[in-house]
């Protein structure tokens, strides 16, 4: 009898308990497998795994390797990155160290927006690798960090991984907070009047007095650990005064600023010299109303400008890649190119007022690639250079597709 390979789903499963083991006894996937084995019935069926990804053939008509020959998405990551294991480096991200710089130029050729946020994200990753973060209270707490610049329209124009001692980044000895914003600034090479956002993770007096020296404004949360000499009721007394009080210290071009809300907020700025109010409106709990509160004006400019980073985390999670795989730099390759469609949505909104929303911009991307890809020109006549029909998207996309001179005529 010639020898078969049969996938034993549920259904072949099911036929081959009833006809060698009885209708009436159940037994286990491995009993049954064993059964299999042994049973001269049945003697010419072989076990195979569940899916194709992990019982790949090598290609005997061709010199490919079985990661070149295959078309499974599931093994297509192991035919993207191409990265010389020879020349390893002491950097833990070298293989993808050239993709983060890629997108990196790519980002710096758009003009930096008036407002920009500094933060954290994370990509998801559940392995082992040195440069694995755990972050308690993160929507994604267990992956890879990455410092952030960003809009407050989600485009992000600077990324730096952390790895450690070997994070891309200027050490100005004002501490780890401190060196990812203004390493952030110098990478980016952000201009003079720019408006600078963080939390207190990175906020501290000096950074602002940095910032101040560079011509930025900057304002960010601090932590109650360090206001060192400011003179400030005690937190526990200040916490029982009334909601929308606040209490303010300016010393040497710094605004310095308490506030009592849910909780007690301390926001430190450089952009206010004087001490302004606004209203705004929060929830009465016995009231069951909405309640006008006082806030100071650097608290609200701070909560409208400063969720650029999160807000690009959030268009990110919308429609990520699903592709999977055990390889360690995948998720930062998924990731890189979910990031760079974000980006691009996003400057299509901002630069043409654009109304699709992120999918339909997805769509639009992916057909005029599909489209440019290996298509032969229809028209007849004379041999053009050009592999396809010019899209729409990309002839009424204003970007003036001007000629290049590149130093050599053609014929």
């Amino acid at each position: 009898m010639e020898d078969k390979n049969l996938l034993v789903d549920d259904i072949l499963m099911f036929q081959v308990i009833h006809r060698v083991c009885g209708p009436f006894e159940r037994y286990t996937v491995a009993e049954v497998l064993a059964m299999l084995q042994d049973s001269e019935t049945v003697a010419d069926i072989t076990v195979v795994p569940e899916s194709e990804m992990h019982a790949h053939d090598t290609d005997c008509d061709s010199n490919q390797s079985d990661d070149e020959a295959t078309g499974d998405p599931n093994r297509l990551p192991s035919t993207l990155l191409k990265v010389d294991n020879m020349k390893i480096t002491a950097d833990p991200f070298f293989k993808v160290r050239s993709l983060f710089k890629h997108l990196n130029d790519i980002n710096n050729t758009i003009p930096i927006a008036e407002h920009v946020a500094v933060d954290e994200m994370m990509i998801e990753y559940f392995g082992r690798h040195g440069c694995k973060q755990f972050i308690r209270g993160k929507p994604i707490r267990f992956g890879y960090k990455i410092w952030s610049l960003a809009s407050s329209s989600g485009f992000v124009h600077q990324m730096e991984p952390y790895v450690g001692s070997h994070t891309h980044l200027v050490e100005t000895g004002l501490g780890q907070g401190p060196s990812v914003v203004l390493g952030l600034a110098e990478k980016a090479e952000v201009p003079p009047g720019v408006k600078f956002y963080y939390d207190n993770l990175f906020t501290t007096l000096s950074l602002v007095d940095e910032m101040t020296l560079r011509g930025y404004d900057s304002c960010g949360t601090m932590r109650q650990t360090q206001l060192y000499n400011v003179p400030y009721v005690a937190p526990q007394t200040f916490k029982k005064t009334p909601r929308g009080d606040a209490e303010y210290l300016v010393e040497a071009e710094k605004l310095i600023v308490r506030w009592n809300d849910n909780s007690m907020v301390t926001v430190v700025s450089n952009m206010e010299r004087e001490f302004t109010e606004t209203e705004a409106k929060r929830w009465n709990k016995q009231k069951r109303t909405m309640d006008k509160v006082r806030q100071p004006k650097c608290i609200q400019d701070y909560n409208a400008h400063m969720g650029g980073v999160d807000l690009h985390d959030q268009f990110v999670s919308c429609y990520r890649v699903n592709i999977r795989s055990t390889k360690w730099w995948w998720p930062c390759f998924s990731w890189a190119l979910n990031s760079a469609m974000v980006n691009s949505w996003c400057y299509y909104r901002s630069w043409k007022s654009g109304q699709k929303d992120l999918l339909s911009f997805q769509r639009l991307v992916a057909q005029t690639l599909l489209l440019r890809h290996g298509t032969k020109p229809s028209r007849q006549g004379r041999k053009s250079s050009m592999a396809v029909e010019i899209t729409d998207a990309t002839r009424f996309d204003s970007a003036n597709h001007w000629p290049c001179n590149t130093g050599s005529r053609y014929k």
